[in-house]
């Protein structure tokens, strides 16, 4: 499936956008799904904080095991191009995509992106098992935030309850 940006929410977008712009703060050659998890959590308004809430996720240890694994990430010193969308982000949006579109969505959300991060092989995913947050545990919280909603509209987290 191709990645069509104008089918993700606006906090998604601006997800993929901050994931692009701390891979390129921080001299990495490639924009990773470690970066799209450091800028969901970095997230202020939208609704990872509140789902990681309900989970009951230590958010601070969660945001420290991140930057301690984003250090470990070759830096690309020297150059000023912008860094590459690394294939394993590609996949993974398609993936969340994929859940959405599962979810009968018609736009894919931070969640969707956080549920590809739980279940996608990688160092996000390890990062999550660790902290016990698992696919069941985001959808169990997505459904008392959201209740029976689908994101209809590029802007959803304001029709939800409890944001």
């Amino acid at each position: 499936m191709a990645i069509r940006l104008d089918r993700f929410t606006v906090k998604a977008q601006d997800a993929v956008q901050s994931a692009v712009e701390l891979a390129s703060a921080s001299h990495h050659p490639e924009a990773q799904p470690l970066h799209l998890l450091a800028s969901l959590l970095a997230e202020s308004d939208g609704v990872i904080k509140t789902l990681l809430q309900k989970i009951g996720a230590n958010q601070g240890q969660l945001a420290a095991a991140v930057s301690e694994e984003l250090q470990k990430l070759p830096k690309a010193l020297g150059t000023n191009s912008a860094p590459a969308f690394a294939s394993s982000s590609t996949r993974l949006l398609d993936q969340a995509q994929t859940i959405a579109a599962g979810m009968q969505d018609q736009f894919t959300s931070t969640e969707h992106l956080l549920l590809a991060l739980s279940q996608s092989a990688g160092v996000p995913q390890r990062i999550l098992e660790r902290q016990r947050i698992s696919p069941a545990d985001i959808l169990t919280a997505l459904k008392s935030i959201r209740g029976s909603q689908t994101v209809t509209a590029q802007n959803p987290e304001g029709t939800y309850e409890s944001l």
